[in-house]
């Protein structure tokens, strides 16, 4: 059975539906209405963002519609799209992908309290309680590409670029609200834990929001930039005693102290170009040349949609379907027990809604056993093992060093530009 339950954006009630199969087209529940454009794409991008769906092997677009709405609302809702746009714009959540998959987030985390380590053991003691508050929803945005693209499009205004100097323009205790509200992990004591920010990280949310709100009123200022100059400054302002100003800035750093790790997003934004694809003010879309670039789009492709992953003697499913062995039941299977096969050799077909797919290998190597017992129309998983081989080539135990040291070394240069 698949499972949907999704809020409806004008009564804010849930609904549950059970649906037939796991096609987006059988996912025709997601309509909306509005006054007007702007108001119907953010409903939709409420409902979206409201739904949770379950099933067995339930695949949809949702996430990538969600990216997409988001993006529309950020640069403009009557945005001129070109049948080059949605393979330049998947080219470029590819190309965000590639570098949010080298990301080591606890390699980071531990190097920003080292850093505060270095001034006194209490910071560090301040960042580490917060470890949960900040990487949960930081770890959910770098492991799926398409919501990582749609945050960076809601939070296109919370900062910007001074040379190679992130500045904020919005409060990240703010925007850390709005991530877990964006993400639907809003708390609640009715939803599982893992779905939800856990009470204690919650309560500490709410305090430094409390704290700010309280400043605002007392200083009178609603810009954070203007609120952080402010705080810089050691001379305490009208209504503020000394001893209490002493105490406001330590408290303002202290809520702010392990933030740098959200800069992180921005950082990898700026380094694939993200807000280069944008739309101008004729409403036309500007697209970079990369993104147009036949193998860069293939290289996108294929980190948006990887192979599942297997062993060095094994050959898996690429998709689920339906698994043949031969082309029609009058021909000889591609590949026997024994047979060598080099690559581009056809392997096997999988059928998905009538679409015969014809698989070819990858590498060479012998077929060593065909775990499938019958290769006329048998029902296959995504990742099943389907052939033990024996590959002519090792792994290139060499090269997986290498990329172990190319990700350290992009690790290590991350957290020099956010120190």
């Amino acid at each position: 059975d698949q499972g949907i339950s999704t809020k409806n954006p004008d009564t804010g009630f849930f609904m549950k539906y059970t649906l037939a199969g796991a096609y987006d087209s059988n996912i025709a529940l997601f309509v909306t209405q509005g006054e007007d454009r702007a108001k119907a794409y953010r409903q939709l991008a409420e409902i979206l963002r409201c739904t949770r769906m379950s099933g067995d092997d339930l695949k949809t677009n949702c996430t990538f519609h969600y990216g997409l709405i988001h993006w529309l609302l950020a640069n403009h809702i009557r945005s001129k799209l070109t049948t080059q746009f949605v393979g330049a714009y998947l080219t470029q959540v590819g190309l965000l992908q590639k570098l949010a998959g080298q990301v080591d987030l606890l390699f980071l985390f531990n190097g920003v309290v080292r850093a505060y380590h270095v001034h006194a053991v209490e910071w560090a003691k301040v960042i580490i309680e917060k470890q949960t508050l900040i990487l949960r929803p930081l770890e959910i945005l770098l492991k799926s590409p398409h919501l990582l693209s749609a945050w960076l499009s809601m939070a296109h205004a919370a900062g910007r670029w001074q040379k190679d100097q992130f500045n904020w323009q919005k409060n990240p205790v703010t925007l850390l609200r709005e991530t877990y509200v964006f993400l639907n992990m809003e708390y609640s004591t009715e939803m599982p834990a893992a779905h939800c920010i856990w009470w204690h990280d919650e309560a500490l949310l709410r305090r430094a929001e409390s704290f700010y709100q309280s400043l605002e009123e007392k200083t009178t200022i609603s810009s954070y930039e203007l609120l952080e100059q402010c705080l810089t400054q050691i001379e305490p302002p009208m209504g503020f005693s000394s001893e209490l100003w002493l105490q406001t800035r330590a408290a303002h750093q202290g809520y702010q102290a392990g933030f740098v790790l959200f800069k992180l997003l921005f950082v990898l934004a700026k380094q694939c170009g993200f807000y280069q694809l944008a739309t101008q003010k004729n409403l036309e879309v500007t697209i970079p040349a990369r993104l147009l670039d036949p193998e860069i789009q293939k290289e996108a492709q294929k980190i948006l949609a990887p192979l599942p992953p297997a062993s060095d003697h094994e050959i898996v499913a690429v998709s689920g379907g339906m698994f043949y062995s031969q082309e029609t039941p009058e021909s000889p299977a591609f590949v026997n027990v024994g047979d060598h096969f080099k690559v581009g050799d056809s392997l096997y077909i999988i059928e998905v809604m009538k679409m015969f797919n014809k698989v070819t290998a990858t590498f060479s190597g012998r077929i060593d056993e065909i775990l499938i017992n019958n290769g006329q129309g048998e029902i296959v998983k995504q990742g099943q093992p389907l052939f033990k081989v024996t590959p002519d080539y090792p792994a290139d135990t060499q090269c997986v060093k290498k990329q172990a040291e190319a990700q350290r070394n992009f690790n290590q240069t991350l957290l020099k530009r956010l120190l």
